[in-house]
């Protein structure tokens, strides 16, 4: 895992450096240099006495076992530590990997994380409420399943746009299979509406961004598309912020092609 770094907003970045970790938390020091990061974005909390804290999600499998931390930053990322980290069994219960983070109106840090499990499906969700520190405990586990979001197994993407207050989540929408990208939407990051779908069409990762500008403000999706299979094209997509809400949304047809929705896996 590395970090470059760029003072020209993205035109040219520094050289790759190796972030290391050493023995921290629950992690050994071969397990720490590998870490799978994202894949979406990381965040700048903005909120009580870590705001400024920069923080960014991972996973790893490791015998059997997934371990999930978050990464911390207190110095705009010239160094990095392991903050929040959770051991689970991957034979006993959800299995998270692919993990998003967002920061909630009131400062809590929300993962989301795909579920590999079959006997526990489900979106995976765990929560900090320290700033990164550790995860918090949830009516006596760490990791809870988001079941209104209906979604198969694939990677998400999870934003709080600022001028609403509103979590955002982007997946495709099939429990089943990746096709009709949707967002859902949610206040406190525990109860999740459905939100629009934005099209029909095979589907696959995402990601999120806030596009602030007034009355005029809006979501901006990236998503892995196509008219037939999955990985077609790359759509950006633009959502202005009253229509995350403004139902009624289009639902999923029962006619599509099978294999347009598979392809790639």
């Amino acid at each position: 895992l590395g970090s470059s770094r760029s003072s020209d907003d993205g035109v040219s970045w520094s050289d790759r450096e190796n972030l290391d970790f050493k023995s921290t938390g629950d992690l050994t020091d071969d397990v720490a240099g590998r870490l799978r990061s994202g894949p979406a974005h990381g965040i700048e909390l903005t909120t009580g006495d870590a705001a400024g804290r920069l923080v960014f999600s991972t996973d790893i499998t490791q015998g059997g076992e997934t371990l999930t931390q978050l990464i911390l930053s207190d110095d705009g990322g010239l160094s990095w530590r392991i903050g929040a980290h959770h051991r689970s069994d991957d034979a006993a219960g959800p299995n998270p990997d692919e993990t998003a983070i967002t920061e909630l109106v009131d400062g809590t840090i929300l993962l989301s994380a795909r579920n590999g499990s079959a006997d526990t499906p489900g979106r995976i969700q765990m929560r900090s409420t320290d700033g990164g520190e550790t995860f918090a405990d949830q009516d006596g586990q760490v990791m809870v399943i988001a079941s209104e979001l209906t979604v198969p197994v694939v990677q998400g993407s999870l934003l709080t746009e600022p001028t609403s207050g509103l979590a955002i989540f982007s997946s495709p929408s099939d429990p089943v299979y990746r096709r009709g990208p949707r967002l859902w939407t949610s206040s406190d990051g525990n109860d999740w509406e459905l939100g629009p779908l934005l099209s029909q069409n095979p589907a696959a990762y995402s990601d999120l961004v806030a596009l602030p500008d007034g009355d005029n403000s809006a979501v901006g999706v990236i998503v892995e598309t196509g008219d037939r299979g999955l990985y077609e094209r790359i759509e950006f997509v633009r959502i202005p912020v009253p229509e995350l809400t403004d139902g009624p949304f289009e639902n999923l047809e029962d006619d599509f092609d099978v294999a347009g929705a598979v392809s790639g896996r």
